[in-house]
């Protein structure tokens, strides 16, 4: 067992490294990687392992004790920016077809600088997917919170904005069904849940206990008491309503497609899942996380 901890270990701090993301006990546990062990036996077995440091309460893989200083400044900052995206948030709920709201990336990491954007992740209700993405749009332009495309993370992204998921509740699971997004769905901050979407989502996703089997136990047993009955479409989508909707989402949608014309990178735009990626990360973290793996011996 202490070998196959021992890499587990290494290979979760390893991960949170290439954001220079030392780790608390907790998180150690909820992360740890392919391995599913009560948090009792862990802690006391952390001591004993050899190529990590803790220093602090975090923990880090040897030789990386610098990170460690940054995170308290880092809690700040995305702390202070969770705030915001809460009071945003709770105007995004007015629209109708909003069903949940979650902030992701490096906010919801807690590993923001006082820089950074703030990337939102919406689902919405089952084919309502172009009209609420270009109602939101709206409303966070009227509100000076819209981040606008291509801006980078100076002065012209700070604080700004940054919904680059939405999801039809229609269709839950998530594809790329690997280490990457299942850190980045167990790392969000849901700030908006309308007829138990989460739950209905981690259902969906249970694929993820795979990578992140103590996570799942702790969060899925956590959200699992909840019925699906008396779940109604919002008022707006009753009675004769559903026609004139159908023909908006055709028409934003319609829209929003030839604004993006000739702008698109490595989008993901299908019938139930849109993301928005200029830059795709996944493929970049996850050939740095193979590059440490290898330093450290661990396959």
């Amino acid at each position: 067992m202490d070998k196959e901890l021992r890499e587990a270990v290494l290979r979760t701090l390893a991960y949170s490294d290439i954001f220079d993301f030392p780790l608390t006990q907790q998180e150690l546990h909820y992360f740890l990687e392919g391995y599913p062990i009560d948090p009792g036996v862990l802690f006391t077995a952390l001591p004993s392992l050899t190529g990590i440091e803790c220093r602090d309460d975090f923990f880090c893989l040897s030789g990386r004790e610098q990170i460690i200083d940054r995170r308290v400044q880092l809690n700040i900052w995305s702390f202070r920016k969770l705030q915001l995206a809460k009071l945003v948030a709770a105007k995004l709920a007015m629209i109708p077809w909003v069903r949940m709201i979650a902030v992701t990336g490096a906010v919801a990491a807690k590993n923001a600088d006082q820089d950074h954007d703030i990337d939102i992740f919406i689902i919405t209700s089952p084919k309502r997917l172009w009209v609420t993405r270009f109602t939101e749009k709206a409303m966070t332009e009227l509100m000076g919170r819209r981040r606008r495309p291509l801006a980078e993370s100076e002065e012209g992204a700070k604080d700004k904005i940054c919904p680059n998921i939405y999801l039809d509740a229609g269709e839950l699971t998530f594809p790329n069904q690997d280490l990457f997004t299942a850190r980045e769905i167990a790392q969000m901050e849901v700030v908006f849940n309308k007829n138990y979407t989460y739950e209905r989502f981690l259902r969906a996703n249970s694929w993820m206990e795979k990578w992140l089997p103590n996570w799942c136990s702790m969060t899925l047993r956590k959200n699992s008491d909840y019925s699906e009955s008396g779940i109604n479409p919002p008022l707006a989508e009753r009675g004769g309503f559903s026609v004139i909707l159908d023909f908006l989402e055709s028409l934003t949608k319609a829209v929003q497609l030839k604004y993006m014309a000739g702008k698109r990178t490595t989008e993901t735009i299908s019938d139930n899942l849109l993301m928005f990626h200029p830059r795709d990360q996944r493929v970049r973290v996850m050939r740095e996380y193979q590059k440490r793996l290898l330093r450290l011996g661990v396959f």
